[in-house]
C-alpha cells in the first residue's frame, strides 16, 4: 500500500492507494466504514468493566482449553507407550 499525503487549501487528507486493485480510498471513507462497523457491534454498548470481565473470561477459557489439550495428548501418548510395552512382552 502506498500512502499519499495531499494538502488542499486548509485541509489535509490521506489517500491510501492499493497496489493490487489500484483503487484509492480516503481516510474519511475508512473512518466512516469503521464507525458503521462499530455501531453494529453489541460489544460497544457494554460498560468498560463488563468488557474487561469478558476479555478475562475468554482468556482464561483459552488457557484452560490448551491445558486440557496438553493433558489429553500426554494421556494418549502414555497409553500408546503402554500398548507397545505390552506387545513386546
Amino acid at each position: 500500500m502506498n500512502w499519499l499525503y495531499t494538502m488542499s487549501g486548509a485541509t489535509a487528507s490521506v489517500v491510501v492507494a492499493d497496489a493490487v486493485t489500484s483503487e484509492a480510498v480516503t481516510a474519511e471513507a475508512v473512518t466512516a466504514a469503521a464507525a458503521a462497523a462499530e455501531a453494529n457491534s453489541a460489544l460497544v454498548a457494554l460498560p468498560l468493566v463488563s468488557k474487561g470481565l469478558l476479555a478475562m473470561g475468554v482468556g482464561l477459557l483459552g488457557v484452560f482449553l490448551v491445558v486440557g489439550l496438553f493433558f489429553g495428548i500426554i494421556k494418549l501418548m502414555q497409553r500408546i507407550k503402554e500398548k507397545e510395552e505390552a506387545e513386546e512382552e
